[in-house]
């Protein structure tokens, strides 16, 4: 069995022993879900993916941003660059082209170590607190009117 195999049914095992409803996409190794929040942004799409060297997870709120207002545009990144600055393992990022809000985290596995579907749920764990920490100042900046510094400093960070 080679590594993305081994990863994948990793992934399964975890999914499957938590009782979680998913999707794959396209017989290809990502999982898909939704996955219920408990703040602000209520409800993300939860993207699991087994790569050759680990696995990634990556979250997509249904909410998204108006590509058309450029300085709205211009504010979102400059908060996510701000929030970026303050974390080591999760990142946000902006589709320019959709107004899609992205979190996502990359954990490779090394030769000889043994993943555990608690490991994935444990990075799940602390994705949905990235979220429940941040999506207060995201909505503040995407649907309030604040600049990015307000949302951060006046915002949960």
């Amino acid at each position: 069995m080679n590594s993305n195999d081994k990863i994948t049914s990793v992934i399964r095992r975890m999914l499957d022993e938590a009782g979680l409803s998913y999707e794959m996409e396209n017989d290809v190794q990502i999982f898909s879900l939704d996955w219920a929040l408990h703040s602000p942004i209520s409800n993300v799409r939860l993207y699991i993916n087994a790569t050759p060297t680990g696995f990634m997870l990556l979250s997509v709120p249904m909410i998204k941003a108006n590509v058309n207002d450029h300085a709205l545009m211009l504010e979102l990144a400059a908060l996510m660059a701000r929030i970026n600055y303050s974390m080591r393992l999760f990142k946000f990022s902006l589709n320019f082209d959709d107004g899609a809000l992205r979190c996502s985290f990359d954990f490779p596995v090394e030769d000889g170590f043994e993943l555990q579907p608690s490991h994935i749920v444990k990075y799940i764990t602390f994705l949905r607190s990235v979220w429940q920490r941040h999506a207060a100042s995201l909505l503040d900046v995407m649907l309030g009117g604040k600049t990015a510094e307000e949302a951060y400093n006046g915002g949960a960070n």
